[in-house]
């Protein structure tokens, strides 16, 4: 999955593909906003282990409600639900 999730409008996005079935193979990242527009694309390898990548979004995403995709040629391996607030200087991290 993906998170922090909520993400605030500035931070790092990390994904954990440790789930994912098809090591060593390319995955196409994809964030769509609310009425299907692509926001941000981004290939990725998928190591062995799972490992976390960090994708910087800081400058692409304004808070809203966004989607995040990754695909595999055909296979969906992620779909969910990607929520950014606004950055207002408090600390949502005790939210989350």
């Amino acid at each position: 999955g993906v998170y922090p999730n909520p993400i605030i409008a500035g931070e790092n996005l990390n994904i954990n593909y440790a789930d994912f079935s098809n090591e060593n193979k390319e995955i196409l990242i994809t964030v769509f906003d609310f009425t299907g527009k692509t926001i941000f694309s981004k290939i990725i390898l998928q190591k062995e282990n799972g490992t976390l990548t960090a994708t910087d979004l800081s400058n692409k995403l304004t808070p809203g409600i966004y989607f995040i995709t990754g695909t595999n040629g055909d296979n969906y391996l992620l779909k969910q639900k990607l929520v950014v607030v606004e950055n207002s200087g408090s600390n949502i991290s005790a939210q989350r």
